[in-house]
């Protein structure tokens, strides 16, 4: 599912875990723990890493997972 209801001036993502933890990975992944996604209406974690241009941090990429999802994988 994809929504852009986040997409917008009043969501500062750089005020969340999900970002702030990805800037400070030095590369790694991190993972958030699991939240409620109101949205969505999904309970859901996100994974994010961060870009470089070289040595400089230049954002970040997050790919957000449904808990459901990953259940029925192990299943």
């Amino acid at each position: 599912d994809i929504t852009y209801d986040y997409s917008n001036e009043e969501y500062n993502y750089f005020n969340y875990d999900w970002y702030s933890n990805a800037k400070k990975s030095k590369g790694e992944p991190s993972f958030t723990d699991p939240y409620y996604d109101e949205t969505m209406n999904e309970t859901m974690s996100s994974c994010s890493v961060p870009i470089y241009d070289g040595s400089r941090f230049i954002g970040v990429i997050t790919v957000d997972m449904k808990l459901n999802s990953i259940q029925n994988v192990v299943s």
